[in-house]
């Protein structure tokens, strides 16, 4: 039984499939959408003590959004600015 190389064409026979074309991947720039994607991140720290408090991100979810009803029954109605 002849044993089969795991070079082909100089690459790892797993570094990419058969299926695709040579020159199939070819023009791609390297982090196209970078900027974009880190813009429409919403990550907040949260400070040491109350990361102790909230283990998992459920939780600080959940207490948001509790903070956010208890916000808005307290103020039913928007105040009108006076002149």
């Amino acid at each position: 039984m002849k044993k089969t190389s795991s070079k082909v064409r100089g690459r790892d026979s797993d570094d990419m499939p058969a299926e695709y074309p040579p020159g199939f991947f070819r023009g791609g720039v390297r982090g196209k959408y970078y900027e974009e994607y880190v813009r429409s991140q919403k990550l907040v720290r949260i400070a040491p003590d109350l990361a102790k408090e909230f283990p998992n991100e459920e939780m600080v979810n959940e207490a948001l959004r509790l903070a956010q009803q208890i916000r808005r029954l307290g103020r039913p109605w928007k105040r009108r600015k006076t002149a």
